[in-house]
């Protein structure tokens, strides 16, 4: 699963300061809101949804006319089950399965641009401690989750837009810690993902273990 991850504002990390940039540009005094740093569910943090035509909250486009639009949405589904639990996490082997990920899967697409996420490991010799472990990409310092965002009311019936991170299996570093890791995606993979063009098992493809370089730092 995951349950924490994190945007550092490094000035080294040009991508991810565009993005940031460009939030509060789009927000302006909403942009307050936005966490940076280590998020938790709930949070509010940046997503990157597509649109067929360029907006003012687009910030690129590639060659084929598809704009990402950057948005502001809070982490976590409402679970209607389970009252003042949240969904965090969507299992790439049940999106179809399940009616509310289906409908979102076809209409509901996005990208959650980190630096890195977190998970835990049980300390050696115990299983009461675990450490804690900042996993990023060993080749870039920008990384994006699939996602599917959605509109739930909250607790005061207004609209509120929310998202979920896709998780699968863990890929041979990661297993080391956990068997479920978040779907990342690689930026053409990322561009297929919120774009127009593709539906159902298309996607399938890219829902999948990410195949790079991790590097694992224990967080003391």
């Amino acid at each position: 699963m995951c349950g924490r991850y994190v945007v550092f504002t490094e000035e080294e990390n040009e991508e991810m300061l565009e993005i940031l940039k460009g939030i509060n540009q789009r927000y302006k005094n909403e942009a307050s809101l936005m966490k940076t740093g280590e998020i938790f569910p709930t949070d509010t943090a940046p997503v990157i949804t597509g649109s067929s035509s360029r907006s003012d909250s687009s910030y690129n486009s590639d060659s084929s006319g598809i704009a990402k639009d950057l948005q502001l949405f809070k982490w976590g589904f409402p679970h209607y089950m389970k009252a003042g639990s949240l969904i965090i996490n969507a299992r790439c082997e049940t999106l179809q399965e399940k009616p509310t990920f289906r409908k979102l899967l076809a209409a509901g697409r996005c990208l959650i641009p980190a630096s890195g996420f977190y998970e835990w490991k049980a300390a050696a010799g115990t299983t009461r401690q675990k450490d804690k472990y900042l996993i990023r990409s060993a080749s870039s310092g920008l990384i994006y989750f699939a996602g599917l965002y959605g509109s739930f009311a909250d607790k005061s019936d207004m609209p509120s837009t929310r998202f979920v991170i896709i998780t699968t299996d863990a890929n041979g570093q990661m297993s080391e810690i956990h068997h479920r890791m978040p779907v990342i995606l690689e930026k053409d993979q990322a561009l297929a993902w919120i774009g127009h063009t593709r539906s159902g098992s298309s996607l399938d493809g890219l829902l999948k273990p990410y195949e790079k370089e991790l590097t694992f730092q224990k967080v003391v």
